[in-house]
C-alpha cells in the first residue's frame, strides 16, 4: 500500500492542476503572445502591478479592456500562488519519497540486518550440529575402537588359555601315553622277567631231570659191567673176589623233585662206590682217590 501522505500530496497536486485547468490553463484564457508581454511588463516591475505597470500595458496593447487586464493580475497572482503551493507540495512530495526511500533502505538494511543475523544463528545453529555430530561421531568410533580392542583383548585371553587347555591336554595326553607306554613297558618287562625266571627254572629242572638220568645210566652201565667181568672170570675168582669185593647194591636216591619222580614212575637207583685194589703208586691212588671223590 502506498504511503497516505504521498497520495495526500498527489491529491492536492491534481486539485490544482484541475484548478488552473478550470481558469484558463497555463495563460490564463489568455493567448500566449499576450500573455508573455503581460508577464514581460509584469516582471519588469518587479512582479507587482503599479500605476507604471498599468500605463506601459495599455501602451503596449491598447484594445486590452481594463476590467480583462484587472483579472489576468489577479489570476496571475493565484496563479502563482498555486504555483507556489505546487512547488511546496512537489518539494514534500520528495522529502516525503526520500523519507520513504530511507525508511525502506533502512527496513532494507534492518532486514538485511535482521536476516543475516538469522543466517549467523543459522550458520551457528549448524556448526554447533555439526560440531556436535561430529562429536558424537568421534565417541561411537572411539567406544567401538575400545569395543573391538576389548573383543581382541578377551580374544587373544581366550586363544591363550585354549591354547594352554589344549598345550594341558596334550601334556596329559602324553603322560597318559608314557604312562601306557611304561605300564606296557613294565608289563612286558614283567612278563619278560616270569618268561626268563619260568625258563630258567625249566632249564635247572631239565638239567637236574638230565643229571640224574645220567647217573642212573651210568650205575647200570657199571653194575651190568662188573656182573660181565665177573662172569668172564670164572667161579674160582667170583669166589675169591666175593669177600673184597661184593656185587653193587642199588640204593634209593631222592628225586629232585616230586613231578621229574612221579613222571619218571618210580625211584632212581644209585650204585655204590667202586673200591680199587691198594696200588703201590702213590700217585694212582691219589688219583684214584680223587676220581671216586
Amino acid at each position: 500500500a502506498e504511503d497516505p501522505e504521498i497520495e495526500s500530496i498527489r491529491a492536492q497536486l491534481a486539485s490544482l492542476d484541475e484548478e488552473v485547468r478550470g481558469a484558463g490553463g497555463e495563460t490564463g484564457g489568455w493567448t500566449t503572445f499576450e500573455h508573455q508581454v503581460f508577464l514581460r511588463l509584469l516582471r519588469a516591475s518587479n512582479m507587482r502591478a503599479t500605476d507604471a505597470f498599468y500605463a506601459r500595458i495599455r501602451e503596449r496593447m491598447p484594445d486590452l479592456p481594463e476590467e480583462k487586464l484587472v483579472d489576468h493580475v489577479r489570476w496571475t497572482s493565484e496563479y502563482d500562488a498555486r504555483q507556489v503551493q505546487k512547488r511546496r507540495l512537489l518539494a514534500r512530495w520528495r522529502e516525503r519519497k526520500a523519507e520513504l526511500e530511507r525508511k525502506a533502505a533502512e527496513e532494507a538494511d534492518e532486514l538485511q540486518a535482521e536476516e543475516a543475523t538469522l543466517r549467523r544463528q543459522e550458520e551457528e545453529r549448524e556448526r554447533c550440529l555439526q560440531e556436535e555430530r561430529k562429536r558424537k561421531v568421534s565417541e561411537w568410533r572411539h567406544a567401538r575402537a575400545a569395543e573391538e580392542q576389548r573383543i581382541a583383548v578377551e580374544q587373544r585371553i581366550a586363544a591363550a588359555e585354549q591354547a594352554r587347555l589344549e598345550r594341558e591336554q596334550l601334556r596329559s595326553r602324553q603322560q597318559l601315553s608314557r604312562e601306557a607306554a611304561e605300564a606296557y613297558r613294565s608289563q612286558k618287562e614283567a612278563e619278560r622277567v616270569q618268561a626268563a625266571r619260568a625258563e630258567a627254572a625249566a632249564n635247572a629242572a631239565s638239567k637236574r631231570a638230565l643229571s640224574e638220568e645220567d647217573r642212573q645210566r651210568i650205575a647200570r652201565r657199571t653194575s651190568d659191567l662188573i656182573r660181565k667181568k665177573m662172569q668172564q672170570a670164572g667161579p674160582e675168582v667170583l669166589a675169591a673176589a666175593t669177600p673184597a669185593c661184593p656185587l653193587p647194591s642199588l640204593r634209593r636216591v631222592p628225586c629232585a623233585s616230586s613231578s621229574s619222580s612221579r613222571g619218571r614212575g618210580g625211584p632212581t637207583l644209585e650204585p655204590p662206590p667202586r673200591r680199587r685194589p691198594a696200588s703201590a703208586d702213590p700217585r694212582a691212588a691219589a688219583a684214584d682217590g680223587s676220581g671216586s671223590s
